[in-house]
């Protein structure tokens, strides 16, 4: 299946805040196993949250970058996943990178790296097709230019090949952001800062609307630790028809409504209208696992169930990895809470910058 699915997958470049799937290793003892599956679902819908708002805000800067006549990068799923890399003109026209026009890329100031990127994703996205087509009841989708699996309810003799395609999933996600950060440096290197891609979508927006360019923005952080945050955003009343094609592009990726791929004022929203449930439930969680049997008791508890002597040897180690994990939830909750408290105030700037 290739060298990506068979260790782990590369490290994030340093721009890639994205957090990975939180897993729990297996103890053995069904309690104690429902009680950390159970910590692990809210704690990953909060990575899931935080994953949402920062690949709406890669969406944010890719689209910054198109105003500058960047290339983009396009993924796509037939009866697998593929990628091709894209012009747009300025209106809106997308037209496939021939030989040529790859050619002229590579030839550009981080062309190489560029090229050595591309090649990269190419190795990544045949391992991650190779491992879904092998792996039983493994299924893949695209949101926000990003894969995500599925898997259905896994036999034992098939959990490796599983592992193994979240890997090659990782892998290839990681692989593709380097060639869309690439592609951005190329044309634009300043959108890679969030604050310059919203001056910028926010400074092409007004000078496409003109006097129907009336924005406001309502912004209360107060209730925020609570789940509780008003933030609503309106650019002026008009038919988003009216701007250019690119402009459009940019104007959805922050305030798009289609419920398959929503722009980042309506993604913010909805994950702060979940806070609050998300949160008991995290706190519901950590109670629970720290009503785990420890020490000998909980040993005793492994005996009970049957372990082996194997088994019981890795039993205690794999019982504070899973605690430790679950530990780390008030930190993997802060950040989210940041995220979302940085992110509507540099729009909010960007925007108010512009009235």
């Amino acid at each position: 299946m290739g060298a990506c699915c068979s260790g782990g997958a590369p490290a994030k470049e340093p721009e890639d805040l994205t957090l990975d799937e939180l897993e729990v290793d297996d103890v053995g003892v069904e309690d104690v196993d429902g009680v950390f599956g159970s910590a692990a679902d809210p704690l990953n819908i909060v990575v899931g949250f935080n994953n949402g708002i920062i690949t709406s805000i890669e969406k944010v800067k890719v689209a910054a970058a198109m105003l500058a006549g960047a290339s983009i990068v396009k993924i796509t799923k037939a009866e697998a996943i593929a990628f091709d890399i894209f012009s747009v003109d300025d209106n809106g026209n997308e037209s496939k990178a021939g030989d040529s026009d790859l050619d002229a890329l590579y030839k550009a100031a981080n062309g190489a790296v560029l090229k050595t990127s591309v090649e990269a994703a190419t190795r990544a996205l045949t391992a991650m097709n190779t491992a879904v087509s092998e792996c039983p009841g493994a299924s893949v989708s695209i949101k926000k230019g990003r894969i995500f699996a599925a898997f259905g309810e896994s036999k034992e003799e098939d959990k490796p090949k599983v592992k193994a395609t979240k890997t090659a999933v990782v892998n290839f996600n990681n692989r593709m952001f380097k060639v869309k950060l690439e592609l951005i440096k190329a044309s634009a290197a300043s959108a890679l800062d969030p604050k310059v891609a919203f001056r910028e979508v926010v400074e092409s927006v007004k000078g496409a609307l003109k006097d129907m360019f009336r924005p406001n923005v309502v912004l209360d952080l107060g209730g925020l630790a609570e789940g509780n945050v008003q933030f609503d955003v309106n650019f002026g009343d008009f038919a988003v028809d009216v701007l250019p094609a690119r402009i459009r592009n940019a104007y959805e990726a922050i305030m798009g409504d289609d419920p398959d791929d929503l722009g980042l004022v309506p993604t913010v929203k909805d994950v702060v209208s979940q806070l609050s449930g998300v949160m008991d439930a995290l706190n519901a969680a950590k109670e629970a696992v720290e009503g785990l049997p420890q020490g000998q008791e909980f040993l005793d508890k492994c005996k009970e169930a049957g372990l082996s002597p194997g088994q019981l040897l890795s039993a205690p180690g794999k019982l504070a990895g899973n605690v430790k994990m679950v530990s780390t939830a008030p930190a993997v909750l802060q950040g989210l809470l940041t995220t979302i408290s940085t992110t509507a105030s540099d729009l909010k700037e960007a925007i108010e910058a512009q009235a």
